[in-house]
Order: structure tokens, then sequence, then C-alpha cells
């Protein structure tokens, strides 16, 4: 609905909190691919660093025992290994598939237990008194480690996860300021991370994006978001003013760079977020063609 810096509205006719994502085949509907070479070796490397990432770091524990106790009979190990490859092979080709695209854990994950078990199952260990003693306190370390790594994880996720309520403290003020549930609103940043949106259970209708939502994927140096921050006051207003026409009752921003011209936006607590009403710059609203106003 804007140019430059791009908005984008989602008021209908699909509905939910960030409709962009609640049916992403409608808004992609003739959308045209296009290769880049540039960007498909950024993602492809960045793949690679987080599968090196995973192997040598996250499963550095299975990784070492698995390697002694092949080293106890690495000719039958490997024989045996070899009968096992049409598993291997099947939990083996979705990573360089996903890699492509995005290499999130959570995607690949279940093919990594797979792989992880077929390895070990192939482990053979000559039956002597001496091996057998080596491989159970092998095993043994490694089951030790991982549950430590598991332990360890959970403390610092406790300890050091999100406890602020800022999200939550977002949600309520706008309600307070008379921004009901089911609301259409507008947003400059990344609208998958409005989580206040959710627990408000408001409706992103315009959106001017600040970035992807997977971290890995390659992020161009400048957003639209960045674009409208560094534009002149004029083109701030036109954007804004396409954004209300669109339904957004309101619209809000976080973290808006040092020097940003913020004389309409009034902050939310004291939280990063700010929000632009029709109270606070009647200007963006009047005339937008809101049937509301």
């Amino acid at each position: 609905i804007f140019e430059r810096p791009a908005a984008y509205e989602f008021a209908q006719p699909v509905s939910g909190t960030y409709p962009a994502w609640s049916d992403p085949s409608y808004w992609n509907e003739g959308l045209k691919m296009r290769f880049d070479l540039k960007q498909q070796l950024h993602r492809l490397n960045r793949s690679a660093m987080h599968y090196l990432s995973l192997l040598f770091v996250s499963l550095a524990a299975p990784l070492v025992g698995f390697l002694a106790l092949y080293s106890l009979s690495a000719a039958a190990s490997a024989a045996n290994l070899k009968t096992y490859w049409p598993i291997l092979f099947a939990a083996a080709i979705p990573l360089p598939m996903y890699a492509i695209l995005t290499a999130d854990t959570r995607f690949i994950a279940a093919f990594l237990v797979v792989l992880w078990v077929t390895v070990l199952a192939a482990v053979r260990v000559p039956d002597t008194p001496q091996t057998v003693r080596i491989a159970s306190r092998i095993s043994m370390a490694v089951i030790f480690t991982v549950l430590v790594q598991v332990i360890l994880g959970s403390y610092e996720n406790a300890r050091y996860g999100v406890k602020d309520d800022t999200e939550a403290s977002v949600a309520d003020t706008l309600h307070r300021m008379g921004v009901p549930p089911g609301t259409g609103v507008g947003y400059i940043g990344s609208s998958f991370e409005a989580y206040w949106a959710r627990l408000g259970r408001l409706r992103i209708a315009a959106e001017i994006p600040a970035s992807t939502f997977d971290s890995l994927t390659y992020t161009p140096p400048s957003t639209d978001a960045d674009v409208f921050w560094s534009s002149n006051r004029p083109t701030q207003d036109a954007a804004l003013r396409v954004m209300a026409a669109s339904g957004a009752k309101c619209i809000l921003t976080k973290n808006p760079p040092k020097g940003s011209n913020l004389a309409c936006w009034k902050e939310i607590g004291d939280t990063s977020y700010y929000v632009l009403t029709p109270e606070t710059c009647q200007g963006i609203w009047k005339g937008s063609g809101d049937p509301d106003d």
C-alpha cells in the first residue's frame, strides 16, 4: 500500500493476530520467485555453520562416545553400519534439503535422532569382559554428560530466561487506552515478535516490516522500518496515513532509532514501545477513509 518504505495491508479477508502468517498462501499468490546466487550461498554457509555447531558443540558428548565405542572394533562396526545404509540415507537426505531454505533445529531434530540411533545400533563390541566393561563406562560417561547439559540448560533458562511482563503490559495498556480485542492495529517492526498483539487479541492490519522471521536467513542491511525512520517527515506521514486508512486504529513501534521524530508518539510506560493514536496525532487519521472516524 506504500512503495518506500514498503507498507503492507492485511485487514481483509484473512483473520488472526498476524494474517500474513495465518494464511501465507493467500498473500503469496502470484508471487514470482527469482534465484539469487549470493543469497543462496549465504544461506548454505549459515546452514553449514549451524550443522557444525550442532555436531561439535551440542552433540559433542555423543560424538566422542560413538568414536570411542567404534574404536573398540572398527572393522566390525563399519561392516555392520553399511547394512543400515537405507535408514542412514533416508535420515540424512533431509539435511541438505533444509540447508537450502532454513536449517532450524526443530525441523531437523527428528532426523538427527534417527541418525544417532542408527549409528549407535551399528556399533559392535568384542564379547570380552574387558571391552564390555570399557563400553559400559563410555556409555555411562556419555549419558552423564548429556544429563548434565540438560540440567544446566534448564537451570539457565529458569534463571536467566525472559521474566519481564513487557508484552503483557503493552497489551494491557492498549486495552486501557480504548483498544479492545479484535481491533486492527499497525506495526512498524517485526510482527513475528509482536507478542503483545497476541496477548491483547489484536489484529495487525498494516505493517512496515523490520526483519525476517528466521534469524538465520540473510537480512538486508537496511529494512523497510529503517527506511521509514530515515525518511523525511512528509514521507513518514504519508506512510502512516495509508496504514491508518487500511483499518489500523493505532500504530505501534519498538526501539525507534535515536534522534527519530517522536513528536506525536507516546511511550508505553517504561517499555521500549511507542504508540501513535488519533488522540496524539489527529492529522494521520483525518481523512484516512476509515469508516469509523
